[in-house]
């Protein structure tokens, strides 16, 4: 049965602070921790130490280009295939969120007016889906265990 107050890691990787202030105080009552990183590089830092469930992806970076973002995207796919990413954008990068979803993203969400309603709905989403993943998983190794 999943529960009706999913706990668990975010990751945020945006350089505009105030949003992690709006992020937190919105997904906070809900159970999860945080960390933050103003970009790319400083995510792949954070990641040598904290283990989040889900990264939160902004696309674009001050005084980067938005490759930077996607390729950030792939690396996290390649190499830590577990973690969810939900990329949340400007609605000029729509392009680049569907380019982003190509490339693993689980979801992505246009900044704009009422998107945090939305953002905790697909964190939501995101993290019953993990726990239904993470389950199935369970089973499968029990049943490898017992047919071994």
């Amino acid at each position: 049965m999943l529960s009706a107050n999913p706990t668990g890691a975010i990751l945020i990787v945006e350089d505009e602070v105030s949003y992690w202030t709006h992020y937190q105080r919105k997904l906070a009552p809900l159970g999860f921790r945080f960390e933050t990183a103003i970009n790319p590089k400083a995510a792949s830092t954070k990641l040598e130490q904290f283990k989040p469930d889900l990264i939160l992806l902004d696309l674009r970076f001050e005084g980067e280009s938005p490759e930077e973002g996607l390729d950030f995207l792939s690396q996290v796919r390649a190499r830590h295939s577990l973690i969810k990413v939900i990329v949340v954008t400007g609605a000029a990068e729509r392009k680049m969120a569907l380019e982003a979803v190509r490339r693993g993203a689980s979801d992505f969400i246009e900044k704009g007016s009422g998107f945090l309603d939305a953002l905790q709905f697909r964190v939501q989403a995101v993290f019953e889906r993990l726990q239904l993943e993470r389950q199935f998983q369970t089973q499968r190794e029990r049943v490898n265990l017992i047919q071994h």
